[in-house]
């Protein structure tokens, strides 16, 4: 019961987002920026509704690890909702089938992670 309250899953799905890099700084702003184009990917199709369900950007509970800082965004999806969501994080995130890396900052995009530690 507690999971369908909180919506978790089974109920949901959740992809975590993870920014990592050796300058914090920097993986803010790129989390900032991620966050800002996935909301503005959502307002543009229509889902703003979406919007409340994206939690973040904040350090991730491991905040760094091996000299590289880590910031999350997670979002929880409906079932239906999932494969647009998919695509959208795909477009700020993926670049030709590869995870985008800014210069020493890379993307970790995880869909129903076991944890979001």
């Amino acid at each position: 019961m507690l999971r369908k309250e909180f919506q978790y899953p089974p109920f949901v799905k959740l992809i975590s987002i993870t920014i990592i890099g050796p300058d914090e700084k920097r993986v803010i702003n790129r989390a900032k920026n991620a966050y800002t184009c996935i909301v503005g990917y959502l307002k543009n199709l229509g889902k703003s509704d979406i919007i409340s369900n994206i939690y973040g950007p904040n350090p991730a509970p491991l905040r760094k690890i091996k000299n590289n800082y880590r910031w999350q965004i997670v979002v929880k999806s409906p079932d239906d909702a999932l494969n647009m969501l998919k695509d959208v994080i795909n477009r700020v995130c993926i670049d030709n089938g590869n995870v985008k890396q800014y210069k020493d900052i890379r993307y970790s995009i995880d869909i129903n992670p076991n944890s979001i530690m």
